[in-house]
């Protein structure tokens, strides 16, 4: 059974395609009713002579529509037409992680968001007993607001296991499965964790972290190959987030985190938490003089930008020290690594670099006049219920981080709003965030 623009399937018209895969298409449809605007997958193709594959089917999709999560597409509801069995989802206007990683490896900042809201869906979908068994870029979405969307949940398990012992094996999926997965063992939570370390591996590289030109050949490969450590591919990213991707992609579902709740952890503390030690190594090049930078300098200017980025600032610190004699031009350069506007314009103000960058006792938006309104904690409350809206679980981290850097609520709500990507997101995140 196929549908054409402007037929009409119970109570939805058909508006466009939005996809085709091996299970079907996606369709862009419109509820007659409420008039809102939906997707509608053709989830399962007529077996009438499976009916244990449908039954089964038909449990996972009972088992999704029970999963109300910010970071999960939602499943409305699902029909019979004929012999099919339809699926009615949350639309979500985006694109995919795959489509982003066409361009190369995605900034870490992005790639970061994306597997820590994904990490605290898989949070949620586990505690209620769902394994997604299908995790990779291609089901992940990204909206305009930068919302991550986690999608497929409830593909057949049956049709999982069945793409490995075909002969016309879905190589894509193969990328991403978990070794236990590929030798049709059991498979639990750790799957999931396994698959979403390959998506954070990519998504920071720009690379796969095994290879192969055949399923053969890349299923030995998820089986046996160690990958090379992200931070050996890509100069500079800490040390400590390339030891948390590693954990997440050990063979052994043992030697992984023993939850999504551990891997998010672990992440949030390799990126946020307090360091061993804030004395600034730096690696000396035998063969060039020390450059005119005290050290003293540098530990401040480390210290600023991992208010920005997190851990990687050390690396990046040490690198680009190596070709910088000026405080400046080691700024300038520094700052490049920062995604949002306004934390490179703050960056540069505390470094003291720049025509208007020397810290006063007040911001131009609040003229240091008694009106500036003082941060309370119910302030921040107010401030990570807005933003949830836009970033999700990551919110409550952001607001935290901002708090430190502003000294007042005014100046707050500047600065979380630059973390919106869209104008009409900005207006809205500000008429929520009441002062």
């Amino acid at each position: 059974m196929s549908f054409n623009v402007g037929d009409t399937v119970g109570d939805y018209q058909i508006l466009g395609v939005l996809g085709q895969g091996g299970m079907g298409a996606v369709y862009r449809v419109r509820n007659l009713l409420s008039h809102r605007e939906e997707a509608m997958k053709i989830a399962l193709p007529a077996a009438p002579a499976d009916s244990q594959a449908a039954e089964r089917f038909l449990r996972e999709i009972r088992v999704q529509a029970s999963l109300r999560h910010p970071n999960i597409a939602e499943l409305r509801t699902a029909v019979r037409v004929g012999d099919r069995t339809l699926m009615i989802l949350e639309l979500i206007e985006g694109e995919s992680v795959a489509v982003k990683l066409k361009h190369g490896p995605l900034p870490f900042e992005i790639a970061f968001r994306v597997t820590d809201d994904i990490l605290g869906a898989l949070i949620y979908a586990h505690q209620h007993g769902v394994i997604h068994r299908d995790i990779k870029p291609g089901n992940i979405m990204v909206t305009p607001r930068g919302m991550i969307k986690l999608t497929d949940f409830g593909i057949a398990r049956a049709a999982t296991e069945d793409r490995i012992t075909q002969t016309n094996v879905a190589v894509g999926s193969l990328h991403y499965m978990a070794p236990e997965q590929i030798r049709s063992n059991a498979l639990d939570e750790r799957s999931d964790l396994y698959s979403l370390g390959v998506t954070f591996y990519e998504m920071l590289t720009g690379r796969l972290p095994v290879q192969g030109v055949t399923a053969y050949e890349l299923m030995q490969a998820h089986v046996n190959t160690t990958p090379i450590p992200p931070s050996q591919v890509i100069p500079g990213l800490a040390a400590e987030i390339s030891e948390v991707v590693m954990k997440s992609l050990a063979k052994s579902p043992g030697e992984r985190y023993s939850s999504a709740q551990a891997f998010q952890a672990t992440l949030r503390s390799a990126l946020f938490g307090e360091q061993a030690t804030t004395t600034l190594i730096l690696p000396v090049h035998p063969d060039r003089p020390q450059h005119g930078i005290q050290s003293a300098d540098l530990q401040r200017i480390e210290k600023h930008l991992a208010a920005a980025i997190g851990p990687i600032a050390r690396n990046l610190v040490a690198k680009a020290a190596h070709h910088h004699s000026s405080i400046e031009l080691l700024c300038q350069e520094l700052a490049g690594h920062i995604p949002a506007p306004a934390d490179r314009t703050a960056f540069l103000r505390e470094c003291g670099v720049g025509a208007n960058t020397k810290p006063g006792p007040a911001s131009p938006s609040t003229g240091g006049s008694a009106s500036a309104t003082r941060i309370t904690e119910a302030t921040l409350e107010t401030a990570r219920r807005a933003l949830a809206e836009h970033l999700g679980p990551m919110a409550s981290m952001v607001v935290n981080r901002a708090a430190k850097r502003v000294r007042s609520a005014e100046e707050l709500r500047d600065l979380l709003a630059a973390d919106i990507p869209d104008e009409p997101g900005r207006q809205a995140f500000r008429s929520r965030f009441k002062i």
